[in-house]
């Protein structure tokens, strides 16, 4: 039985692979091949030598297998391990550092580099980065400009240099955090844009490439709220959130 919500990664035709903590609050992996199910089983020795909180975060590979992330219970780090499909890596579990006091979100521009943010112990954005597979994380750092947050980040690549950070803010508005790797100036490369609205849930966005970025939240009222936007920060001003009701 899990504690946590699921987590799933989808990396060819006919094979899934969700994740989530048990009870015992450890990572555990359940298989979908060719409309077969395999029976939840325990991800390396014991399922992490630690208790975890929140939902494991998850990247896939083309190939099969991925990057697995955790927040330690007691600590508040972040734990890093992999898996592979048909279990011949050793599974290893390691703390890359950080202090999290949200479920971390994590995306990959390129084969190899991962960009993990979460919400740090001072309430604002917290980023680490690998460059490369067999790279080293960089040290942990607030986002240049980040305001206080609320609840977990949710982060989107919109190309292989670009990816979004997306935010509930103290004041209960949407805000986004955008990264462009291309702009020579490191300087110049995150920008803040507020998107406004009345969330009182942290948003989630997907880029839907020919229709733009869908940012989606609730309200106080429990109403699903929905920005839709092009990525550009000329069209800010014009903006509303449609009103999709109550679920």
């Amino acid at each position: 039985m899990a504690s946590s919500a699921l987590e799933g990664v989808a990396w060819q035709p006919y094979h899934a692979d969700l994740f989530s903590l048990n009870q015992a609050k450890k990572l555990q992996q359940q298989t979908w091949v060719q409309s077969v199910w395999g029976s939840w089983k325990l991800v390396g020795e014991q399922g992490g030598p630690s208790t975890y909180l929140f939902a494991p975060v998850v990247l896939s590979w083309p190939g099969g297998g991925g990057d697995v992330f955790l927040i330690q219970e007691k600590s508040l780090e972040v734990v890093h391990t992999t898996w592979t499909d048909d279990g011949s890596a050793s599974i290893q579990y390691k703390s890359i550092g950080g202090i999290c006091t949200s479920r971390p979100t994590a995306v990959a521009l390129v084969q190899g580099r991962i960009d993990l943010f979460c919400r740090g112990h001072d309430e604002k954005l917290w980023w680490t980065s690998r460059p490369s597979v067999n790279g080293n994380w960089t040290t942990w750092g607030v986002v240049e400009g980040s305001m206080s947050i609320l609840g977990e980040p949710h982060a989107i690549t919109l190309s292989p240099t670009r990816f979004d950070v997306y935010v509930q803010t103290a004041n209960n508005t949407g805000a986004v955090a955008t990264y462009d790797d291309a702009l020579q100036k490191t300087s110049q490369r995150w920008r803040w844009l507020d998107l406004g609205g009345n969330l009182h849930s942290p948003p989630k966005a997907v880029n839907s490439v020919s229709k733009g970025i869908h940012v989606f939240g609730y309200n106080e009222a429990g109403a699903l709220k929905h920005l839709q936007w092009n990525g550009s920060s000329e069209n800010i001003a014009s903006l509303s959130w449609d009103d999709f009701g109550t679920p």
